[in-house]
């Protein structure tokens, strides 16, 4: 059985909950002074979101030539790239957005316990 990308479940379940909180959630979060809900809920489903869209565009480019599910170094070089963007780019050179070491904790936290379950269900895949 091939991985899915753009239909797997880990990548699913974060669309999903990445957009509730997105539009929906971190609203009322807001009005009840829920800081984890607004600053940072959103950054633990990060790497499970783009890693396999950007797996799903390297396939489609001819980058990736295999369908198995997300190797270690490949969520590993997602997490560094969204790390450098997000925490170094945007903040110091284009003054969007702030600095904050718990933002590289909780990506590290997401990405982590996708490598797991991604590597739980290569197992099966690999039938």
């Amino acid at each position: 059985m091939r991985y899915k990308f753009l239909g797997d479940p880990v990548f699913l379940i974060s669309i999903l909950f990445f957009s509730l909180n997105k539009f929906l959630i971190s609203y009322t979060t807001y009005l009840l002074n829920i800081p984890f809900m607004t600053g940072y809920f959103n950054d633990f489903f990060l790497i499970p979101c783009v890693t396999p869209i950007i797996l799903f565009i390297s396939y489609k480019l001819g980058l990736r030539d295999n369908k198995s599910s997300p190797q270690n170094l490949e969520v590993f070089i997602v997490l560094t790239i969204f790390i450098v963007i997000c925490e170094y780019i945007g903040p110091f050179l284009l003054n969007k957005g702030t600095y904050d070491l718990f933002d590289i904790f909780v990506y590290t936290l997401g990405g982590l316990i996708s490598m797991i379950i991604w590597n739980k269900t290569s197992i099966s895949y690999s039938y």
